[in-house]
Parts: structure tokens; sequence; C-alpha cells
């Protein structure tokens, strides 16, 4: 019985997975995604070391958000949107977990499952510009 349950979960998670993938997938890099994918001079980032040096010239004279806008310049910048697409919904499914797991709640019943399907319905009707956010949710 209870690897049925555990199956189904996966299978469940695997489909919001997926419906979450689909919706990266089809959401086109625009305007300051673009610039992100330029050192500080305005060439095609080549390597991480060019990101460090434009994160640095960024903490100068924008802001100091370094640990943001490095993973953003290596998503659009290196790696490219395939990467971000594989890794965001894994993250926007994690976040539940994390939610429960600091509140004590085991994941192991069915109050805890009940609780995680909630807390990801909660978070994805009720964010305010819901469709921006989800998709920057690993930045």
């Amino acid at each position: 019985m209870k690897n049925k349950r555990r199956l189904f979960i996966i299978g469940v998670l695997g489909i919001f997975y997926a419906l979450f993938f689909l919706l990266n997938y089809f959401t086109p890099m625009l305007e300051d995604d673009c610039n992100y994918a330029l050192t500080a001079t305005g060439e095609r980032l080549q390597n991480f070391a060019e990101i460090i040096q434009t994160q640095i010239w960024h903490y100068f004279h924008m802001n100091g958000r370094f640990f943001a806008h490095t993973l953003i310049q290596t998503f659009c910048g290196l790696t490219g949107k395939w990467l971000f697409n594989l890794l965001n919904p894994l993250v926007w499914l994690t976040i539940p977990f994390v939610l429960l797991k600091t509140l004590n709640i085991k994941l192991d019943t069915y109050k805890g499952v009940f609780l995680y399907f909630v807390t990801l319905a909660f978070l994805h009707f009720l964010i305010p510009d819901q469709y921006v956010a989800k998709l920057m949710i690993a930045v």
C-alpha cells in the first residue's frame, strides 16, 4: 500500500514537473534576459570568468545582487535556456518540501502530502504576477 502511494505521488509530481517545464519552454527570452547574455561592454559572454568580471562592474555601478545576477547570466549567457527549463521546475517543486520540512511536517503521511499540494497550489495561485514570478523562482 505504501509503495502504491509513493508511486502515485511520484507520478503526480512528474506531471507537475512536465507542466512547469512546458511553461518555461514556451516562454521566450525577453528584453533584459537578452541583456544578461552580454558582458558589461556589450559583448557575448564566452566563459564564467567574464560573468565574474561583469558582476564586479555591476556591483559597483548598478546594485549588489551578485548571486542572483550570476545565476541569471549563467543561464542566459553561457548555458542557454535549456538548462533553466530543466532546473526551474525542480526548484519550484522543491519549495513546498522545504517549507513543510521547516515546519516539521512529515511528508510520508496523507496530511503531509495534502499540505504539500495545498502549499504548491497557494504558491501557484496567490503570488502576485504569478506567471513571471514562477518563471524566475530559480533566480
